[in-house]
């Protein structure tokens, strides 16, 4: 994450939280507003790996890497409407505004 946003973690992961409710598991027991997945994941960021797709950026979650119930993979999607300003020019010039 920290290669794709041109801010540094203090500016980003607040807009990444945002989202965090909307996660989508393919999987059972998952539950984005449990306190511990927001408190105790935050470096798990960067253990996402991140699909680039016309309307957004996913973050892909494996088994476990989310909670640790989570019995499917979670996916996270943050709008580019969302990541203006902080997201990197170099690799999204469109976005970057």
């Amino acid at each position: 994450m920290d290669d794709l946003l041109c801010v540094n973690r203090d500016e980003y992961l607040p807009v990444l939280f945002k989202f965090l409710p909307d996660a989508v598991n393919l999987g059972e027991y998952y539950d984005p507003s449990e306190v511990y997945f927001r408190k105790e994941r935050i470096d798990y960021f960067d253990r996402a790996s991140v699909a680039v797709t016309p309307v957004g950026l996913v973050l892909i979650y494996t088994v476990n890497t989310a909670g640790s119930s989570a019995e499917g993979c979670v996916f996270l999607k943050i709008p580019y409407d969302e990541l203006q300003g902080i997201i990197n020019p170099v690799f999204f010039p469109t976005f970057a505004g």
